[in-house]
C-alpha cells in the first residue's frame, strides 16, 4: 500500500504544480466547469483502480500517529 500512496502523492504534486508551470492565474479558476475529456476520464479511472479503498490499514496508522515525520522541517 505504501507504493500506492507514494504514487498518489506524486500524482497530486504534479496536478498542483501544472497550473503554476503553465501560467494559470486565479482569474482562470472559477465556477464554470466542463466535463473531463475521454482521455482524462480514462487516466483518472486507471489511477482510481490502483487504489485499494477497502484497505483501512494506512488510515488506522494515521489515526494512531504512526506516520513518520522528519526530525527537522526543511523550508
Amino acid at each position: 500500500m505504501k507504493g500506492y500512496l507514494k504514487l498518489l502523492s506524486v500524482f497530486i504534486a504534479i496536478l498542483l504544480a501544472c497550473p503554476l508551470l503553465t501560467g494559470c492565474d486565479k482569474t482562470m479558476l472559477n465556477s464554470n466547469t466542463k466535463s473531463a475529456t475521454e482521455h482524462t476520464a480514462k487516466i483518472n479511472a486507471g489511477v482510481y483502480d490502483l487504489l485499494d479503498f477497502e484497505d483501512k490499514q494506512e488510515s488506522e496508522f494515521a489515526l494512531r500517529g504512526l506516520i513518520d515525520a522528519p526530525d527537522v522541517l526543511e523550508l
